[in-house]
């Protein structure tokens, strides 16, 4: 069957370019076209669509409160905003229910890619359930605690970067959620892979500030205190392997752009076990019992629960957010590179030493031997492992 793309635009004259611009792609996708946020509702009514791509600025229903209609009645879809609309405070309304935001004028291939790369996506998650709960989530909640602090902290004439770093830096969530913003056009930044404090820097304390109080682009979460703890020690687990990706990048002699990726993908690699503990807490809980089993049982087990691991979840979740192909390619197969098709040394190669290393004592039921002896790494191992031990000991350290 074919995928199904709607097209939503109040103005004809785009919705035409559109049709003419798509000719060639009716072969692949099943393509829809509407005038409205109305048209476009009473549409989704009759038949599943996969993906939505609507226009910001149009009468009676803008695309904001379209696609917040559509994240909660259809779950499943993929909404992202196609629009030239420059005013910061309508944007801002875009950040909770659009996965992603492309400007126009938007170059075709980008706009062909943008839908090719989410509908494969889609793939990745065999079951309808997962994808829905993936698809529905605008922002990974974030402890009260932890935001709280960030809102005080805005709230300071005196803030530095610095400060504001170190407080997203101390929460997946936080973390997840702003570099979303730089890795899509909302704010017409001109790149991707930022680092946390690029991301700041770039975005500016004034707009991080609008972003944190717009409703609903953020929201706490509120759970036990056992729930707690584990959202804190999942933050510093992220923390730890994103530093010791980034630095086994480096030992490694990657390029810059590879490191910042590693970087970035270690710091990103509990994003799934994040979404499954704050929305499918009974799986995480069942999941949790396999914590200090070899990889390849806990991913076997996932996939029986859930139809698919808990870095295809992470990885799915991030590539509709708008990043890389390295930075979702290293979140899905962290626990099984040998699954993936790149047979290259690359930001998935340091993601899954660094999850080794930072498993700490015998790593070597984290380890994929074939596909290491396949990079001609297993007689670096040590080297790299003991180019980590300062950062390990940091880890240790702050845990302690």
């Amino acid at each position: 069957m074919k995928e199904r793309v709607l097209f939503v635009d109040d103005e004809p004259n785009i919705l035409n370019g559109l049709r003419r611009m798509l000719r060639s792609k009716r072969a692949n996708w099943d393509l829809h076209f509407a005038n409205s946020g109305t048209e476009a509702l009473q549409l989704l009514q009759s038949q599943p669509i996969d993906i939505v791509v609507s226009d910001m600025k149009m009468p009676v229903m803008d695309g904001a409160a379209l696609l917040t209609r559509i994240s909660k009645l259809h779950p499943n879809t993929i909404r992202i905003i196609l629009s030239g609309y420059a005013d910061k405070e309508a944007v801002l309304r875009t950040i909770g229910p659009a996965h992603q935001y492309l400007a126009k004028p938007c170059h075709r291939d980008l706009l062909f890619e943008t839908i090719k790369r989410s509908l494969d996506l889609r793939d990745l998650l065999s079951s309808e359930k997962l994808r829905a709960i993936a698809n529905s989530v605008d922002t990974i909640p974030t402890p009260s605690s932890v935001f709280n602090k960030l809102i005080q902290e805005l709230s300071n004439s005196s803030t530095t970067t610095d400060r504001i770093v170190a407080i997203i830096e101390s929460d997946l969530s936080l973390a997840a959620n702003f570099l979303k913003l730089t890795n899509s056009a909302y704010f017409g930044l001109g790149g991707s892979d930022f680092s946390l404090k690029q991301a700041v820097q770039q975005l500016g304390i004034e707009t991080i500030k609008a972003i944190t109080m717009v409703a609903g682009t953020f929201h706490c979460f509120e759970g036990s205190v056992e729930d707690m703890e584990e959202i804190s020690a999942i933050g510093q687990k992220s923390i730890l392997t994103g530093q010791l990706s980034h630095t086994i990048a480096r030992k490694l002699d990657l390029e810059a752009r590879l490191v910042d990726q590693a970087y970035i993908a270690g710091t990103m690699s509990q994003i799934g076990t994040l979404l499954l503990l704050t929305s499918h807490t009974k799986v995480h809980r069942e999941l949790q019992k396999l914590a200090h089993a070899p990889n390849i049982q806990r991913v076997q087990r996932s996939r029986q629960l859930i139809g698919a691991s808990i870095g295809e979840v992470g990885g799915y979740l991030l590539g509709i957010w708008g990043f890389t192909d390295p930075i979702v390619e290293a979140v899905v197969f962290a626990s099984t590179p040998s699954e993936c098709s790149a047979k290259q040394i690359s930001p998935l190669t340091c993601v899954h030493l660094a999850q080794a290393f930072a498993a700490g004592g015998d790593n070597s039921d984290s380890l994929d031997d074939a596909y290491l002896s396949q990079m001609g790494l297993s007689d670096r191992l040590e080297g790299l492992q003991d180019a980590c031990q300062s950062v390990l000991n940091r880890g240790a350290a702050a845990q302690s």
